[in-house]
């Protein structure tokens, strides 16, 4: 009986061994160490600080009532069929309703409503509100705050252990910016499904022809290549646009082109004539005060004449006055009435 104890109890920790390989590794069971795990909408993504990810999709929503020793790693092989969009080169962009964006390098930026960023040497340093903090040597320290408001802290579930980083073969992480300018194409799930349960049946598992990063690209069948630099798009899922069908977001395309132009039109004529209208405006006000400083110069040039002409008169006046008064007793006295017997001695002589 003590060796058929013995047995059962060294088996028992042999399986437990080999059932989480990667408990003493990646994961601690009470913070975030090798990946950043939330629930987004029924999708529970594990994402690594490189910017690749995984993920397991529950329909029901609930993650209490989950087996805890069934592997759901998406990575590690579990098909979950119509729920799942690809594009050309294989990285997953919708999970039922919840779509998933990436940057150039293929790192992902979106999921759902729940962002993410790097610092300046790759690694992730947001998700959502919460920080990631490393040492000086790059490598992760702690975190601060929390992702949003359904996933507030940490929540350690069995399936944790087998989450892991995609297969080399299947990367979609380069290190050149291939996706610069590519824009895949994303269906509303109804009608994604209908489309795999006709392509996939009939032709065979159709999912296996994509480009490898840093592959020559011919054609694109599941996006299209834009001329200009495509944005990070980080907009909310709840919108309308977040999953459109493929004509759909053609012509959503077209009609935001038609926008972006008639705005360029009309900012470019409210400038012009914000630029003109003082042009206009400057000789005129320019002319007016010309005229007005004329106009003052000639009325100081005048009162300035009235006042310095005053002094002048009277001065004149004045000389007059004294030259009346020395001439007229100097005549008095040099012109003295002549007698008679002046003139009559003339004659005579």
């Amino acid at each position: 009986m003590k060796k058929i104890y013995l047995l059962l109890t060294m088996l028992l920790v042999g399986v437990s061994s080999q059932a989480s390989p990667a408990a003493q590794t990646n994961f601690g069971h009470s913070a975030y160490q090798d990946a950043f795990i939330f629930i987004e909408r029924g999708v529970e993504f594990a994402i690594f600080p490189d910017g690749q990810f995984d993920f397991f999709f529950n329909p029901q929503g609930n993650f209490n009532r989950v087996s805890p020793h069934v592997n759901y790693s998406y990575n590690a092989g579990y098909n979950y069929g119509p729920f799942v969009q690809y594009d050309d080169y294989g990285a997953v962009i919708q999970i039922e309703n919840v779509p998933v964006y990436y940057d150039y390098y293929g790192r992902i930026v979106q999921a759902g409503r729940v962002q993410i960023r790097y610092n300046a040497f790759g690694m992730v340093n947001r998700v959502g509100n919460l920080l990631v903090h490393y040492d000086p040597y790059h490598r992760y320290s702690h975190t601060s705050g929390f992702i949003n408001n359904t996933n507030i802290r940490y929540v350690y579930r069995p399936w944790h252990d087998y989450y892991m980083r995609p297969h080399a073969n299947f990367t979609v992480v380069y290190n050149q910016p291939y996706r610069l300018h590519y824009e895949p194409y994303r269906m509303k799930y109804n009608a994604y499904k209908k489309y795999y349960h006709k392509n996939h049946f009939n032709k065979g598992s159709f999912q296996k022809s994509y480009y490898k990063p840093g592959d020559r690209v011919t054609s694109y069948h599941r996006g299209r290549r834009t001329e200009e630099q495509k944005q990070t798009r980080m907009q909310n899922a709840n919108s309308a646009k977040a999953t459109v069908a493929v004509p759909q977001a053609k012509n959503d395309y077209r009609e935001t082109q038609r926008t972006s132009v008639e705005r360029e039109r009309a900012a470019e004529s409210t400038r012009t004539s914000r630029v003109k209208a003082p042009a206009v405006q400057q000789p005129e006000m320019r002319k007016s005060r010309t005229e007005n400083r004329a106009v003052r110069s000639a009325e100081r040039t005048r009162s300035n004449a009235s006042v310095n002409a005053a002094p002048q008169r009277s001065v004149q006046t004045q000389n007059r006055t004294r030259r009346s008064a020395t001439v007229n007793p100097s005549a008095e006295v040099q012109a003295p009435a002549r007698s008679p017997e002046s003139r009559s001695s003339r004659g005579r002589n």
